[in-house]
């Protein structure tokens, strides 16, 4: 399931200083946004700001028509999962049984795990191919097994919103391509902080650039990630040409000035 998510005039303070500023931007459902910026932008802030870590200044933020902060808990993470850079310890818990917790907004107390939470989890399995790893202990794992896991604890949810804050982060290039790739194929509305422009532009549907806490463009990759905005934002030159395999804006850069 995927819903469209929008996002209106979204400020957040901290000590008199706007970290971000009138933040706009809306995702189509089933649609994959990439958020990109230097250091500093407020990419962390926005998304800690998506999925209510942090209560905005100013500004909404809409799930299918309905603000989040409206909701309860339960019913807000039944329409919106996470997904960290910080893996949490497993506490000997095995993937199955993390799995498992993305149906806690479906239970109640300490219900037993339904028919339902046990095809939900089956099916997030599946799709992150894990079925060899259900046994396994988190700590086993590599970086890219586990965060398979917490995407498929987070589909488990059967959230109508993904939010992904670097998820490449720490992965090697074959680990980046096949977790971008599963991404795209995931289902629900997915957002992603991603520090890799050249993996922004192939895997995202739209890109939000971000500078200073501040929007510099929003929309589809090639009509955001221009020269001229890329030297605004990070202070580089860049090169753009085609991806050979895919037809996407492909970047190199350089300092200013360097011959």
């Amino acid at each position: 399931m995927a819903a469209g998510i929008e996002v209106q005039g979204l400020s957040w303070h901290a000590g008199g200083k706007a970290i971000i500023s009138e933040v706009s931007f809306s995702v189509p459902a089933g649609e994959t946004l990439a958020v990109v910026g230097p250091n500093g932008a407020g990419k962390s802030t926005l998304l800690r700001c998506l999925y209510r870590y942090l209560k905005p200044s100013e500004g909404s933020v809409r799930i299918d028509g309905a603000d989040i902060w409206s909701l309860g808990a339960r019913d807000c993470a039944r329409k919106l999962a996470t997904v960290l850079q910080e893996q949490p310890a497993d506490f000997g818990l095995t993937v199955r049984d993390i799995v498992a917790l993305g149906r806690t907004p479906y239970r109640k107390g300490l219900a037993a795990i339904g028919a339902r939470d046990r095809r939900m989890m089956q099916t997030a399995i599946e799709r992150m191919e894990l079925s060899e790893l259900t046994e396994r202990h988190l700590s086993s794992l590599s970086g890219g097994e586990k965060q398979r896991v917490m995407i498929a604890r987070a589909l488990a949810q059967e959230p109508d919103v993904i939010l992904l804050d670097e998820p490449t982060n720490h992965l090697d290039i074959r680990h980046q391509l096949e977790l971008l790739t599963l991404m795209r194929g995931l289902g629900p509305t997915v957002i992603a902080s991603l520090h890799d422009l050249n993996l922004a532009s192939v895997f995202a549907d739209r890109v939000l650039l971000l500078a200073g806490g501040h929007v510099l463009g929003v929309g589809k990759p090639a009509e955001v990630l221009t020269a001229e905005r890329i030297l605004e934002a990070f202070r580089v030159q860049s090169f753009i040409d085609a991806e050979p395999v895919t037809g996407a804006p492909r970047f190199s850069f350089q300092l200013p000035n360097q011959t």
